[in-house]
């Protein structure tokens, strides 16, 4: 393809980047299904289905929404533990990444509702009721990403195979407002403390299928048999204080996002922070939440170093 005709091409279609596949199938390869060469040359190694995954989640998510909606970035529940009420954080960047004007990186925690200290009484601590609202045991979404290099080199396909949704939300997110909130453990913290996100809607299938085929024969696979949570959409959420100095939920708004331009931050890393911090956490055990505090722990128990440095921008997005 000459420079004229990529020109041509970009003057006919404006968003030419979901085009430079076919452009690689000129050039260097033939691809189908918009698999590029970075996702080519990570099914390699380890963790070669959350590579694969992190490929065509958007393709899944929106297949299964029927719109753009935010894609789960993990196949691992304890990474993206993706339900309704779920709270996400947004962490600030370091001075490095800011120059590079690196997207902001993100994680899920706890539900919010753990967040809210036992001591505001049994009333306020209670979980929100969520509602079905969609349900089809019989969709199905098949799709299939390949590359193969000219010349000698090896075809590379992911596959997935989805079947059954069903969509979760929060019954009343405006129910939030007003809510006493626990934010002592990431007050000058590395964590944004004054504007937070909850998952009000969650969309999930029923079992999946995932392979990855290496000229026609299965090098690895992924099933799952129950439900999971392909995507979700989000509130913002601002927290100020009341009249009696107390955090608290102050607005919500009043649309879903289905966008979040973030980098996701495997929630593993940061287990250890969220047990021991998080308010309302006695399904942790008794020596979690608000008893002891956490500011009586930090100095006790060797807690690694929490810096955003350790994430991998081009492992996870």
């Amino acid at each position: 393809m000459s420079f004229r005709e990529l020109w041509r091409y970009s003057l006919a279609r404006p968003n030419i980047s979901e085009h430079i596949p076919n452009i690689f199938t000129n050039v260097l390869g033939v691809s189908r299904g918009g698999m590029t060469w970075k996702t080519y040359k990570q099914l390699t190694g380890n963790h070669v289905e959350q590579k694969a995954w992190h490929s065509i989640s958007g393709k899944v998510a929106k297949a299964v929404a029927g719109n753009e909606i935010i894609a789960n970035p993990f196949l691992s529940f304890l990474d993206a533990p993706c339900e309704p009420g779920l709270l996400i954080f947004h962490i600030d960047r370091t001075f490095k990444e800011w120059m590079k004007r690196e997207s902001t990186p993100a994680i899920a925690s706890e539900l919010i509702w753990d967040f809210y200290p036992r001591w505001a009484g049994a009333e306020q601590v209670k979980s929100m009721e969520t509602e079905t609202c969609d349900e089809d045991p019989n969709f199905r979404f098949h799709h299939e990403s390949s590359l193969k290099p000219r010349g000698n080199g090896k075809e590379k396909k992911i596959i997935i195979d989805v079947y059954g949704k069903t969509v979760k939300q929060l019954k009343d997110v405006q129910d939030l407002k007003n809510r006493i909130i626990n934010m002592e453990l990431f007050e000058d913290s590395i964590f944004d403390d004054v504007y937070v996100y909850v998952v009000d809607k969650v969309y999930y299938v029923d079992r999946f299928e995932l392979k990855i085929l290496i000229d026609g024969e299965v090098k690895s696979c992924r099933s799952e048999t129950s439900r999971f949570p392909v995507g979700f959409t989000v509130r913002r959420i601002r927290i100020g204080w009341n009249d009696f100095e107390a955090r608290c939920i102050k607005r919500v708004s009043k649309k879903s996002f289905t966008k979040m331009s973030v980098s996701w931050v495997q929630r593993s890393r940061f287990w250890y922070y969220f047990r021991q911090g998080i308010a309302n956490c006695e399904k942790y055990g008794s020596g979690a939440g608000d008893y002891p505090r956490i500011t009586s722990l930090v100095d006790h128990f060797n807690i690694p170093n929490f810096g955003v440095q350790e994430r991998d921008h081009d492992e996870i997005g």
